[in-house]
């Protein structure tokens, strides 16, 4: 099978042109045509930027033949179509979005018009009037998970490359899975920022969406992989040693460990719904006592079963530089 019929073959599969999969993973849209037209081979760095987009080793791409028979329709149940708009809501409320700022976005991922009202219809549940898509760009844009809620498979597809029944989308998620635990081990920490912090506690085990999030690399810093974070400072109650907009490198502590930990360290602390970073002390077997820096903040009984993930202070960055310093001239 062709390279560029095997593109075309997946694009048309969640009805997207090729000026806006060009648009999307950042290559002319010429080129991808030829690719198409002419099965012309592409360049490494575009191969890199399709099997990114796709999920898919370039190798796999070209032999996806069996993807051709999956037809998804919106399903009719009305428990999923609930579920995903509480998602929606969540998710853009915990980013501090409006309706019409999502609906800005889309507009400008998609490289179309795309109203609020439109925005507002999917809000109210209203996904089959949509092209798969807009689903596609909103769940990159809030880092989400809706296809697998809003569309179900309605033709058995071919039998997968090993030789069991798999359906495109199950093969897609997870080589999309495996590519995003790779990718932790190798490339870079995650970083979450302020305005990602409440979907990040909403989120523990969603691979799609840590895999949204941006990573990078510090050169010369043995900080990579699944094991650390980067987690950026917000509010005062840290103040002076850690201010808001500062960035800090965290090394998980696995459960078991919680019970040794090193006292009156810094860490940051993942519950339900929000992220705190505190100084932890031990009150008994189940409380940790949770301490500010800036007194102002008065001590809090933490539960240890209220805590999700747990991660110990490693480094700052800070990005100040302290004042120059008057010296006393000698010579």
């Amino acid at each position: 099978m062709a390279f560029g019929k095997e593109i075309k073959r997946l694009r048309d599969g969640i009805n997207l042109s090729a000026q806006k999969l060009a648009d999307l993973i950042g290559i002319d849209a010429e080129r991808l045509r030829k690719w198409e037209q002419k099965d012309l081979n592409p360049r490494d760095e575009d191969v890199a930027r399709i099997e990114q987009y796709f999920g898919l080793p370039l190798e796999e791409i070209m032999q996806l033949e069996h993807l051709r028979a999956a037809s998804l329709a919106p399903r009719a149940t009305t428990d999923n179509t609930t579920k995903a708009v509480r998602r929606i809501l969540e998710a853009r409320e915990s980013r501090g979005l409006t309706q019409s700022a999502v609906a800005d976005q889309l507009a400008s991922t998609l490289g179309q018009t795309y109203s609020l009202r439109q925005y507002q219809k999917m809000e109210a549940g209203e996904f089959p009037k949509f092209k798969k898509e807009v689903v596609r760009q909103l769940e990159t844009i809030l880092g989400i998970q809706l296809y697998e809620l809003i569309y179900e498979q309605t033709q058995p597809a071919h039998e997968s490359l090993d030789g069991g029944a798999e359906t495109s989308l199950s093969h897609l998620a997870h080589r999309r899975k495996l590519k995003t635990e790779e990718d932790y081990d190798s490339d870079g920490i995650i970083y979450v920022p302020i305005a990602a912090q409440a979907g990040y506690a909403r989120s523990l085990g969603n691979e799609l969406y840590l895999h949204q999030l941006q990573k990078f690399v510090l050169p010369g810093f043995p900080y990579r992989g699944e094991k650390y974070r980067v987690f950026e400072v917000k509010g005062d109650s840290m103040e002076p040693v850690f201010k808001e907009g500062y960035h800090l490198i965290c090394e998980r502590i696995e459960q078991e460990g919680w019970l040794q930990i090193a006292e009156f360290y810094a860490y940051i602390i993942v519950l339900e719904s929000d992220i705190i970073l505190k100084r932890l002390a031990f009150k008994d077997k189940e409380n940790f006592v949770a301490i500010s820096d800036n007194e102002f903040y008065k001590q809090f009984l933490l539960p240890m079963k209220d805590i999700r993930e747990l991660w110990l202070v490693k480094r700052k960055m800070d990005w100040e530089m302290a004042p120059g310093k008057k010296y006393k001239i000698e010579i």
